[in-house]
């Protein structure tokens, strides 16, 4: 029996997911700085100063587009 192709993408998604989240571990441990999830919205933190960087939309995209912030802010 074939397997349902979704199944295949979400798995996939999650392992893409799984991969931005340590490319975003690495970025923030090179600048010493470390993010704070609030309910829907994300912020870094730095030594004094909590910046906001983005509102929770989608879930399932969210290491993705805090790795696509992280990776253009630096």
């Amino acid at each position: 029996m074939k397997k349902r192709s979704s199944l295949d993408k979400a798995q996939w998604t999650n392992t893409r997911e799984e991969q931005y989240r340590k490319a975003c571990d690495e970025i923030l441990f090179v600048i010493n700085s470390e993010l704070i999830i609030k309910t829907d919205k994300v912020y870094l933190k730095t030594e004094n100063h909590e910046i906001f960087l983005l509102k929770i939309d989608k879930s399932k995209s969210m290491w993705y587009e805090l790795w696509l912030i992280l990776k253009y802010k630096n």
